[in-house]
Formats: structure tokens, sequence, C-alpha cells
């Protein structure tokens, strides 16, 4: 399976799957957000701040954080990225 259809099957998921968690989100916001944290997030490791700087030059409108860190908890979920084990930071790392 090439790497578009594969970035394209785990948006739909997302879609479904996150959309029910983010329910201040719209379904393209949601779209967008993993869009941004796929972009974002490097395999050294990104953090917190980073994420928030990122999503508001996106465009999108959040108007509750948890929603971000609702898409973050689906990534994880897949196996995509992992919070790295520091608790004195929140940094996502790309698997």
């Amino acid at each position: 399976m090439d790497g578009e259809k594969i970035a394209a099957e785990l948006v739909e998921a997302a879609r479904e799957l996150v959309g029910s968690r983010t329910a201040g989100l719209s379904r393209a916001d949601v779209d967008r957000v993993y869009e941004v944290l796929d972009e974002v997030i490097t395999r050294r490791g990104t953090g917190w701040k980073e994420i928030v700087r990122a999503v508001k030059a996106s465009g999108v409108k959040v108007g509750n954080w948890l929603d971000v860190r609702g898409v973050l908890q689906w990534m994880m979920n897949e196996g995509e990225i992992e919070r790295t084990p520091d608790i004195r930071t929140e940094t996502y790392v790309k698997i």
C-alpha cells in the first residue's frame, strides 16, 4: 500500500473515531488538525507549545484545546505517535 493511500485511510479513520470525541470541531477542522499534527510532530519530538502554534497558524478556530488532545490521543492509540515519559514536558514523538 502506498503512503498516500495509507494517509487517506488514516484521515478517514480519524474522522470516524475522533469526530465523536471532538464535538467542538467540525469534521473539516478535525481533518486539518490531524494534518497539522502529522506535519509538526517529528521523530525528534515536538512540544505542546509548538503544537499550539502550528494549529493556530493553520487557521483552525479551537474553542476547547481538549479537542486537539483528542486527536493526539487517537494518534497515540493508532501507534502513530507517543508521548515521552518525562512528566515535566509534554512532548510527542512520531513513531
